[in-house]
């Protein structure tokens, strides 16, 4: 079972869960039940459970939405709560990930070969689902896959959903302080640099 220490070791929410995850916006997700069919709830630093086990799959809060799951994981739909469990933006989507920099992605079609957009805080569609796969956005940028997984090549949007960097590196990270990991597009080599915006 999880629970949590604090910084001098001393056990402050004694261990209950099946899994717990680290604390974000001041609330913890932890899972009662095992890895297929537990159920994600949340708590918060006293350890009372303040949104219930009840959701397929949760992920992290991030300004102020967290993604979750109802159903399982082939046939459920991702939406978006609030800090009280309120359903913020009904489940439609086969995938989703946390918002960041105010929007957040969005899976289309099956959560492996489905087309990768990004939805607003109000669950609005601001760039349609038409990428191979995507990450979040990160100084202002996001990186988009266009093609299949094999053969697909890396660039990167704007918040507008323009290319602003051609499709061409075999893999790329995400941008932290103005420069981005990427990998060429020669499966042969795999040679790794870094490009600026």
């Amino acid at each position: 079972k999880y629970g949590f220490i604090d910084k001098t070791g001393k056990m402050v929410i004694y261990p209950l869960f099946d899994n717990a995850y680290p604390f974000s916006e001041g609330l913890a997700r932890v899972r009662i039940g095992d890895a297929d069919t537990g159920k994600y709830g949340f708590i918060d630093k006293t350890g009372k459970m303040v949104i219930d086990p009840q959701f397929g799959f949760a992920s992290p809060f991030s300004e102020g939405l967290a993604n979750v799951r109802i159903g399982d994981a082939d046939t459920g739909k991702h939406g978006f709560i609030d800090k009280t469990g309120k359903m913020a933006i009904n489940p439609q989507f086969d995938n989703a990930s946390e918002f960041s920099e105010g929007l957040a992605l969005v899976v289309i079609g099956h959560r492996f070969t489905g087309k990768h957009g990004f939805i607003d805080k109000t669950g609005k569609v601001v760039i349609n689902a038409q990428f191979g796969r995507a990450g979040p956005f990160s100084e202002g940028l996001a990186s988009v896959r266009i093609g299949d997984r094999f053969t697909g090549k890396y660039g990167f949007i704007d918040k507008t959903g323009k290319i602003v960097i051609n499709p061409q590196f075999g893999f790329v990270s995400a941008f932290s302080e103005g420069l981005a990991a990427v990998k060429s597009s020669s499966d042969k080599t795999q040679t790794w640099g870094y490009i600026s915006r």
